[in-house]
Parts: C-alpha cells; structure tokens; sequence
C-alpha cells in the first residue's frame, strides 16, 4: 500500500490524545501484554542504550526505562503531537531517562554504532519506506545489537480469521470515531493492518537490511508478532 506521508502524518495528530486509549480498548486490554513481551525480548542490560522506533506516546519508552538500571532511550518518531502527549504522562524518572527526537524513521539522526538495542511497535507498517527504516536501524546499533518489532499479523485460522477482518474493517473505525473522534483515522490504520507485507517478508527485509537469525513468536491466536533479530558481532 502505496502512502503519502502528509496523510499519515494528518492520521496520527488526529488521534494523539486518545491513541494510548484507544489502544487499551481495540485489544481487550491485551495491547499492555505484547508491549511487556516485546520489551521482554529486547534483554536489556544495565546503562544500556535503546532505540525506541516509531515512539509514538512514548509507552514502550517508558517500559524499557525499567526493564534495567541506567538504561538511556532515544525515542524518534515523525509527530511531533505525540511526543508532546506522551511527555505530559511520563515519570519524573522516565523524563530524565528519555531523549525525545522528532524526526522520520527511514532518517534516524543518531549516529552509528551508538546503540545496544532497538524496538519498534506498530510503527514499521507506518513507514513510507520500511526497507531504509530497516537499514537505519541497523546503521544505529552496535554490532551484536539486537532489533525487535512488535507488529500486528493477520490470523489464518478458518473461524477467527474473517472475524477479526471484520472487526479491524468496520467494527475498529467506529470506535475510532467514537471515542478518539476519528473515524478516518482508524480507517487509515485498519488498512494499513491488512494491507501490510507478509511476516516472511518482513523477515527477508529485516536479512536484506543485514540483520541475521530473523525469527517471529506469534501471541494471541496470530493477531500480534514479534519479531528479532540480530546485527552480527563482526560487520563486513
């Protein structure tokens, strides 16, 4: 799915305010489960520094701030809205312990090798490019980094496959409109779930980008992944 940046741009200022919220109530409250796994397969280690990708509210930010003592994380995302949002909900110490950055994905400005660990949740399938967002991730990380994305997949099983098609189609924009007063919005976003590359071809991206020992754990009958990978201890 071809996107234009400003759109999305456009999508996600809309619905700043109400993003945590929304979604806490389109997962059934289970969206606070799959950041805790996705955060629990960065294996953060003491006064380690993250990438946190796509950062959005800052919410993964916040929970790799306490996976480990001393942990530093920059947090880059292109809107600007929803950093402001998630910095008026952090901790004192989350605050001191994140550095915010405004900037697109497939642009990181960090310099190289200057990062153990990256994350990603929901927020690959948002980029315009995610093959360069994938390359800038790798240019960041130390050699022997580990790169995580927490991604939505599409269930394949006979009955809850088409009800949960039918529920991201039409059931998610309404609530969306409803409670984050968008329904454009979270259309956009509930075809960018369906629209969205394959997990083996995501994996091939993530290799083609350099990374080695791409695997993917699905959660909760397929609806989420999470994927890792590793940026080899030796780069040719």
């Amino acid at each position: 799915m071809s996107k234009d940046k400003g759109d999305v741009l456009a999508a996600f200022r809309a619905i700043a305010g109400r993003y945590d919220l929304m979604n806490t109530l389109c997962s059934f409250g289970a969206e606070r489960s799959w950041r805790q796994k996705a955060v629990a397969a960065l294996d953060c280690g003491k006064e380690m520094r993250i990438l946190d990708l796509c950062a959005g509210t800052m919410t993964v930010s916040a929970d790799v701030v306490h996976a480990a003592a001393g942990v530093r994380v920059s947090a880059v995302d292109f809107c600007a809205e929803m950093l402001q949002v998630g910095a008026g909900r952090l901790k004192r110490d989350e605050i001191l312990s994140i550095d915010r950055i405004c900037a697109e994905g497939e642009k990181i400005p960090l310099r190289s090798g200057t990062h153990d660990r990256a994350i990603a949740t929901y927020g690959v399938r948002n980029l315009y490019d995610p093959a360069a967002g994938m390359r800038e991730v790798f240019r960041v990380l130390k050699p022997g980094g580990r790169f995580v994305i927490l991604e939505f997949t599409r269930p394949t099983g006979k009955l809850f496959a088409p009800l949960y098609r039918f529920y991201t189609a039409r059931i998610m924009p309404v609530i969306g409109g409803i409670v984050a007063g968008s329904r454009g919005a979270y259309d956009y976003l509930s075809r960018s779930i369906g629209d969205f590359m394959e997990p083996a071809r995501l994996m091939e991206m993530m290799e083609a980008a350099g990374f080695r020992q791409a695997r993917l754990e699905r959660h909760t009958c397929g609806i989420v992944g999470i994927y890792t990978a590793l940026k080899p201890s030796e780069v040719s």
